[in-house]
């Protein structure tokens, strides 16, 4: 497929025909017709011409107002040939140095084929008469008995295949005849004139399952880059020709999986819990959450909620994967009753404390490692509250800390000033908080 910003050309020879003519100030019409061979044609076929006249002399194009709306209306592209020259074979995937894009013209080259449809021959192509010399291709097209199939990779149901970028993958194609068939590669494989083997020499099940009378022929493919392209094969000899053109799907690696929170081991019952998932590498990447291996009921994003009904254990299983490759993480996760709060103590209380001087008051108190705890301070002197939260133990607990213990101490200080004199009851409120 030719495209104006990204080039990519695959030529192969189909018919060499040989003409030797000399210079003409006159316009004439010269139609070569190419042996009785079966070259089968396609839409984003590409034909290609080589000459020995200088740059710029051989094709004569015109673009014009009267251009615009011919259905002659192409582009073509100029290529600098070889010094020692014959014929160019081969791919490209950028343009060349010394190559020119041209879009949009009307040139003296008409390509003309026909089909056999129902018995009757049928014509494709303009035969309009024009003042610009024409050259007129008849090229017969007829089915051809090869059969040509991919049997390794194999494919998907929509004739795709899903390979993992800068990893060499074998490709093993099969034909029902190929003694005297060549077979060509488009880009990113980019061969021409493999031969066929009557065996696999691959050792894979599906050699097996395809060896009799069949002939095989490999290349070995590698991807450069995320994305879709197509690759055409083509199988040739001399009476018939076959093209199957396979979508590849390219594709990164999934590597660096990561789930936060990655250290939680307990968790309350009837209390949300999310979870989230990334990876460090990896393209079209889902991810699936999976409880006690039931599958049946997988859940499918980045993130992840789940309550717990009852009291037990579960193993929580998070998978990133695409078409080619996954990483799977498990969490071993206890669902347990709250345990309320428990042993509250002051510290560093006096009873009585001098007006206008600071004093450090201390709490602690034993909470749920799973839940946040709020302090809230009132001093009973009229001044505003003191409201504190700390975040549920099991956030901050170092690497070394016991994750099976259901509670741990915490305390909370505070400094404050009394104003006036008198006698004031202090009070300490402590709540957990259910939301996470």
């Amino acid at each position: 497929m030719i495209q104006k910003y990204i080039l990519e050309i695959f030529v192969f020879e189909v018919s060499s025909n040989y003409m030797f003519l000399s210079s003409s100030s006159f316009f004439f019409a010269l139609q070569v017709l190419l042996p009785e061979a079966a070259i089968l044609v396609y839409p984003d076929d590409i034909v290609a011409i080589q000459h020995t006249r200088k740059p710029g002399t051989f094709l004569h194009c015109l673009s014009n107002e009267a251009s615009l709306n011919s259905p002659w209306r192409q582009s073509y592209v100029s290529l600098q040939g070889t010094e020692w020259g014959g014929w160019w074979e081969g791919g490209l995937t950028s343009m060349p140095q010394g190559g020119h894009w041209v879009d949009g013209v009307v040139c003296n080259l008409r390509l003309l084929y026909s089909d056999t449809l129902h018995g009757t021959e049928e014509m494709f192509g303009q035969t309009e008469t024009t003042t610009l010399s024409s050259m007129k291709a008849l090229t017969p097209s007829v089915s051809s008995e090869f059969g040509l199939r991919v049997i390794y990779p194999p494919l998907d149901d929509k004739n795709q295949i899903h390979l993992q970028i800068n990893v060499p993958t074998l490709m093993v194609v099969k034909v029902l005849k190929g003694e005297n068939a060549k077979c060509s590669w488009s880009a990113p494989v980019l061969q021409t004139g493999l031969t066929f083997s009557p065996s696999c020499t691959e050792a894979l099940p599906e050699c097996e399952t395809n060896s009799g009378e069949a002939w095989f022929s490999s290349v070995t493919l590698v991807l450069p880059s995320v994305g879709v392209q197509t690759l055409t094969i083509s199988v040739t000899d001399a009476v018939s020709a076959q093209s199957l053109n396979v979508t590849l799907c390219g594709y990164e690696g999934v590597s660096g999986l990561s789930v936060e929170p990655s250290d939680l081991q307990r968790m309350l019952v009837d209390t949300p819990q999310s979870f989230s998932a990334k990876v460090e590498r990896g393209s079209s990447v889902t991810f699936s959450w999976v409880i006690d291996n039931l599958e049946t009921f997988a859940y499918e994003g980045e993130s992840y909620s789940v309550v717990f009904k009852k009291a037990a254990e579960y193993k929580l299983k998070v998978t990133a994967s695409n078409p080619v490759s996954s990483q799977s993480k498990q969490l071993l996760l206890t669902a347990d009753e709250m345990t309320p709060l428990g042993e509250p103590e002051f510290l560093f209380v006096r009873d009585v404390v001098a007006v206008g001087a600071t004093h450090s008051y201390t709490l602690r108190v034993k909470v749920d490692i799973a839940l946040p705890a709020t302090f809230r301070w009132d001093f009973g002197d009229g001044s505003s509250q003191v409201i504190h939260t700390r975040p549920a133990p099991c956030d901050t607990l170092g690497g070394g800390a016991d994750r099976r213990e259901k509670q741990v101490s915490v305390q909370h200080s505070v400094n404050f000033t009394y104003s006036t004199p008198g006698k004031h009851s202090q009070n300490e409120n402590l709540n957990l908080i259910f939301s996470r």
